[in-house]
């Protein structure tokens, strides 16, 4: 049994839930990007689900989990919980790509176990800005200009795939996601 790692924002005056499982930036740039309206961690009821706007943010699925390998490798909490010692790529997906939590499908977040959405829009994380700007423009809301808000280490993830078993391997766990989200699956 799997914790529920999700957080479900209420951006307040819209009538928007975020449904947010990637990161706190994500949750971050898109309420800046709606000028910080309230965000309300309360109890999301059966009246916002059917009358709100439901919206979340995916990610590519290999650019995923390069992230949540570099994050587990540099972070001793999560490396305690991995093993304790610092492993090479490969063996990591090998060993932990379908325990992890973290590393489950995207869709286990946003849709039902009948393979519905229950999202009225997905963002791509790598579009946010596009995403976002037709996001807004169907809901009538001028949100501005995404602020930069966080510079990373520029990392190339492709680099980290190096091994067609390892490629494979994470291209089968996450088919559906490729496929489904448009996703590119050649690196």
């Amino acid at each position: 049994q799997h914790t529920d790692h999700r957080t479900i924002y209420e951006i307040l005056p819209l009538k928007v839930i975020f449904i947010h499982y990637l990161s706190k930036i994500d949750a971050y740039l898109l309420r800046r990007f709606i000028k910080n309206p309230r965000l309300s961690r309360n109890r999301i009821n059966l009246d916002h689900f059917t009358n709100y706007t439901k919206v979340t943010c995916v990610r590519n699925p290999y650019s995923r989990v390069v992230s949540w390998y570099r994050n587990v490798m540099r972070d001793t909490n999560h490396l305690a919980k991995y093993g304790g010692k610092p492993i090479g790529f490969d063996e990591f997906v090998d060993k932990h790509l379908n325990e992890s939590w973290a590393l489950r499908s995207q869709f286990d977040w946003i849709s039902t176990p009948d393979k519905k959405f229950k999202v009225d829009h997905i963002l791509k994380i790598e579009e946010l800005e596009s995403d976002l700007e037709y996001f807004t423009n169907q809901s009538g809301y001028d949100g501005g200009q995404i602020p930069e808000l966080h510079k990373s280490d520029n990392y190339d993830w492709k680099k980290y795939y190096t091994n067609s078993e390892t490629i494979n391997t994470v291209f089968r766990k996450y088919r559906r996601e490729f496929i489904e989200l448009g996703y590119n699956s050649e690196i």
